[in-house]
């Protein structure tokens, strides 16, 4: 049984062709909060806001009575 947090270099985005290989994802656990959809990136994750979420994690809520 594969460990659920490793993924395969044939599922990371230019990854090197290898044998064996696992990278942790940093991903799983989501650190995404609101229904944010997380993507591994160089250098770490990134998420994409659900509409009305914002910040890093989308922990924050946006406030549209400012943007009136």
């Amino acid at each position: 049984m594969q460990n659920p947090r490793c993924i395969s270099c044939t599922e990371v985005k230019e990854a090197h062709l290898c044998e064996n290989c696992c990278k942790e994802s940093v991903c799983d656990p989501d650190p995404c909060k609101n229904n944010g959809v997380c993507s591994p990136i160089d250098n770490g994750y990134s998420c994409s806001c659900s509409p009305g979420y914002l910040g890093e994690n989308c922990d924050g809520k946006l406030n549209c009575k400012s943007y009136q």
